[in-house]
């Protein structure tokens, strides 16, 4: 975990130069749909986050819905601590 970590850091390092800022949007959005393409392989049910809003819209969360589903995965779902803590008094 600690190499991938390292290599996260370089790689945001390397494009994080001044007037970057869509390639460093673009692999910010690969890292997250990475994390869900690995939680669905390990068939994870429920990704908690503190802040999803980002993932959490129709048009990013949409895409990585269509693309963990198309390679014949059930996608994770999303939500706060809170929020499946709500649930789980039902």
């Amino acid at each position: 975990m600690e190499a991938l970590n390292r290599k996260l850091r370089g790689y945001w390092n390397y494009y994080g130069v001044r007037g970057n800022s869509d390639s460093l949007t673009k692999l910010y959005y690969r890292i997250n749909q990475l994390l869900f393409a690995i939680a669905a392989v390990n068939g994870i049910d429920i990704i908690l986050s503190l802040n999803f809003k980002h993932i959490n819209n129709p048009l990013q969360f949409g895409k990585i819905r269509k693309t963990v589903e198309s390679m014949g995965y059930q996608c994770p779902e999303i939500c706060s601590p809170e929020q499946l803590l709500e649930n789980e008094d039902d």
